[in-house]
């Protein structure tokens, strides 16, 4: 977690997999200065501030589909209050299927696709499964945005990163017209 692109990480343990803790979630935050905090959830299911993370997507879909999911861009409201893509791959043991994942942040990840893509014509968008922007090079398509209609109709082409392997995430990079 040194690397500024992630800023969260850990693992969900699969329920009942842990014989003290019904359910368990290890997650660490990066600090501006120093080691990674441990975030703590209220995992009790009798309290009103109970966090069951055994029903968010990004817990859901690795577990069930034995798939890499990629969740967002959304704003991690419970956490550190900016956009946020989340990571996910499953990992399955005997004792069920546990979930590892991170979090990047929007901004951070935009700055890489920048610097990679560059300002060109016509204008690249990386979009993710849910229709949100997750990056683009061009200023009037915001990242964390759905993507227009009228974008959507300009897509000269469109590559899914996925590419029929399962292991990738469900991506699509798409060239828009002039």
């Amino acid at each position: 977690m040194h690397s500024d692109l992630i800023i969260g990480a850990g693992i969900a343990y699969a329920p009942g997999s842990l014989p003290e803790a019904p359910h368990w979630l290890e997650w660490w935050r990066a600090q501006p200065k120093g080691e990674p905090k441990f975030v703590t959830h209220d995992l009790n299911p009798d309290s009103l501030n109970y966090y069951d993370y055994t029903t968010r997507e990004w817990f859901k879909l690795p577990s069930s589909t034995g798939r890499p999911v990629a969740v967002g861009p959304y704003v991690d409201l419970g956490g550190i209050n900016v956009s946020i893509i989340t990571l996910c791959v499953p990992a399955p043991t005997a004792q069920g299927t546990h979930v590892l994942g991170c979090d990047l942040p929007l901004v951070k990840l935009e700055k890489v696709f920048l610097r990679a893509l560059q300002i060109r014509e016509p204008a690249v968008v990386l979009l993710g499964p849910n229709g949100r922007v997750i990056a683009s090079n061009n200023a009037r398509i915001a990242t964390g945005t759905l993507l227009a209609p009228e974008d959507i109709e300009q897509a000269e082409a469109s590559l899914d990163i996925t590419a029929g392997q399962p292991s990738r995430l469900p991506w699509k990079l798409i060239s828009l017209g002039q």
